[in-house]
Protein backbone atom coordinates (compact mmCIF):
# COMPACT_ATOMS: atom_id res chain seq x y z
CA UNK A 1 0.00 0.00 0.00
CA UNK A 2 1.46 3.57 -1.23
CA UNK A 3 2.08 5.71 1.83
CA UNK A 4 2.40 3.33 4.34
CA UNK A 5 5.59 3.90 5.08
CA UNK A 6 6.07 -0.06 6.14
CA UNK A 7 9.70 -0.16 6.06
CA UNK A 8 10.77 2.60 8.90
CA UNK A 9 7.83 1.56 11.09
CA UNK A 10 9.39 -2.49 10.75
CA UNK A 11 12.86 -0.92 11.19
CA UNK A 12 11.77 1.10 14.24
CA UNK A 13 9.45 -1.74 15.66
CA UNK A 14 11.99 -5.23 15.25
CA UNK A 15 15.53 -3.18 15.39
CA UNK A 16 15.17 0.25 17.59
CA UNK A 17 16.07 2.38 14.61
CA UNK A 18 15.48 5.83 14.08
CA UNK A 19 13.86 6.02 10.65
CA UNK A 20 12.95 8.83 8.35
CA UNK A 21 10.55 8.61 5.65
CA UNK A 22 10.33 11.43 2.86
CA UNK A 23 6.69 11.60 1.07
CA UNK A 24 5.91 13.86 -1.43
CA UNK A 25 1.94 13.63 -1.27
CA UNK A 26 0.66 15.85 1.34
CA UNK A 27 -2.18 13.70 2.27
CA UNK A 28 -0.20 10.53 2.20
CA UNK A 29 2.09 12.21 4.54
CA UNK A 30 -0.48 12.95 6.86
CA UNK A 31 -1.32 9.25 6.98
CA UNK A 32 1.73 8.25 8.20
CA UNK A 33 2.47 10.40 10.55
CA UNK A 34 -0.97 9.55 11.73
CA UNK A 35 -0.23 6.11 11.77
CA UNK A 36 3.21 6.16 13.37
CA UNK A 37 1.88 8.59 16.36
CA UNK A 38 -0.86 5.74 16.73
CA UNK A 39 1.67 3.06 16.93
CA UNK A 40 4.02 5.35 19.66
CA UNK A 41 6.81 5.54 17.44
CA UNK A 42 6.48 9.30 17.13
CA UNK A 43 10.05 9.49 18.93
CA UNK A 44 11.82 6.63 16.83
CA UNK A 45 9.94 7.99 13.37
CA UNK A 46 9.71 10.68 11.40
CA UNK A 47 7.96 11.49 8.16
CA UNK A 48 8.89 14.39 5.99
CA UNK A 49 6.79 15.53 3.33
CA UNK A 50 8.88 16.47 0.61
CA UNK A 51 10.46 15.28 -2.65
CA UNK A 52 13.33 12.90 -1.71
CA UNK A 53 15.99 14.95 -4.53
CA UNK A 54 15.70 17.71 -2.75
CA UNK A 55 16.52 16.37 0.59
CA UNK A 56 20.23 15.68 1.94
CA UNK A 57 20.35 12.04 2.43
CA UNK A 58 24.65 12.77 3.43
CA UNK A 59 23.52 11.83 7.29
CA UNK A 60 21.78 8.67 6.79
CA UNK A 61 23.44 5.56 7.35
CA UNK A 62 21.08 3.53 5.04
CA UNK A 63 18.71 4.48 2.59
CA UNK A 64 15.40 2.22 1.05
CA UNK A 65 13.77 3.49 -1.52
CA UNK A 66 10.36 2.69 -3.05
CA UNK A 67 9.95 4.55 -6.10
CA UNK A 68 8.32 4.63 -9.46
CA UNK A 69 11.05 3.77 -12.16
CA UNK A 70 11.12 7.23 -13.42
CA UNK A 71 11.87 9.07 -10.10
CA UNK A 72 14.34 5.98 -9.77
CA UNK A 73 16.22 7.26 -12.97
CA UNK A 74 16.09 11.10 -11.68
CA UNK A 75 17.50 10.23 -8.26
CA UNK A 76 20.22 8.52 -9.44
CA UNK A 77 22.81 11.17 -9.58
CA UNK A 78 22.03 12.25 -5.78
CA UNK A 79 22.60 9.26 -4.31
CA UNK A 80 25.42 8.63 -6.87
CA UNK A 81 27.36 11.88 -4.57
CA UNK A 82 26.77 10.11 -1.14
Amino acid sequence: RQGDRRIVITAAQKYGARAVGIEIMPDLCAKARERILSMGLGERVRIFEGSALRMDLSPATLVTMFFMTNSNERLRPALEKL
